[in-house]
């Protein structure tokens, strides 16, 4: 039978199908039945494509962790530290002392400072030079340092010490 001219491509399809699609072997009145072939396919591939995206986010996450790990490290450590003679440099009895490692140009330095009630103060130049960075307070400014009695400071280098020991 000749093809009119006017008729869609659907209804030749229809008019020359078999009655089962030739890919799947389903029941159609069309020679193919790729749309509901391939619904099929994605939904016997869903399990599968939600677990390998499941897997890469997966590897994303313990990507990040291992990064996050790697930059902070233990870099930075505290301790407590009580004041028990003349030669202790600030004005409380007991304070916390923290240090940080900061790479920077490849070189490790080393911040240190005292966390004294809710305040922070640097203590040694790498401390000083990043008090925004660290969310410190200068203490040659604070009236946390002790004087020595002779219009001078008791020294902070002892702090300094034991801080550069704990990031060691």
């Amino acid at each position: 039978m000749p093809e009119k001219r006017g008729t869609s491509i659907g209804e030749v399809i229809r008019r020359k199908g078999s009655g089962k699609c030739a890919r799947c072997g389903k029941e159609t009145p069309y020679l193919y039945c790729s749309t509901e072939c391939e619904n099929e396919d994605l939904k016997a591939k869903k399990p599968q494509l939600i677990g390998c995206g499941l897997l890469i986010l997966a590897g994303l996450v313990a990507l990040v962790v291992f990064i996050v790990i790697q930059c902070s490290g233990p870099d930075s450590d505290s301790k407590t530290i009580r004041g028990n003679s003349g030669a202790w440099p600030l004005t409380t009895s007991v304070a916390e002392l923290h240090c940080r490692n900061i790479s920077e140009a490849g070189y490790r330095l080393t911040a240190v400072w005292v966390e004294v009630g809710r305040n922070k103060y640097a203590l040694n130049g790498t401390a000083l030079a990043r008090l925004d960075e660290l969310g410190l307070r200068d203490i040659r400014t604070s009236t946390v340092w002790r004087g020595d009695g002779m219009g001078g400071r008791v020294p902070l280098s002892p702090l300094i010490e034991q801080g550069l020991a704990l990031c060691e």
